[in-house]
């Protein structure tokens, strides 16, 4: 099971915040940090970290440190992870709403 381990959000254009994923496997869990999260319109998806680099033709392009070969696999990962994140997500703003109700009943102690 994919586990997010944290997430900062930020809204710069469809980029909308970086992530780090704990993936187990046979031999450890694999931890990937810096990986995109983008919103547009009504998609969603996931970047492993990448490197930008210039074209022949002066345009920039990124290249991805890592991939997945088969799109079955690719669309999979993509599924599980959002996913993870929306439970990380929903899981915060439940604690900092549980944290916000607590400190409202400190402010109703006469001391």
């Amino acid at each position: 099971m994919i586990e997010v381990m944290s997430f900062k959000q930020m809204d710069k254009g469809s980029l909308k915040g970086f992530l780090s994923l704990k993936i187990p496997t046979e031999y450890d869990s694999l931890i990937i940090r810096d990986v995109s999260y983008f919103e547009k319109e009504d998609q969603k998806w996931l970047s492993f970290p990448s490197k930008e680099y210039v074209k022949k033709d002066g345009k920039k392009a990124w290249i991805g440190h890592l991939y997945f070969e088969n799109k079955d696999y690719r669309e999979a990962f993509q599924k599980d992870a959002l996913e993870a994140l929306d439970a990380y997500r929903n899981n915060v703003a439940i604690a900092a709403s549980e944290t916000a109700k607590n400190n409202d009943q400190d402010d109703e102690l006469p001391f």
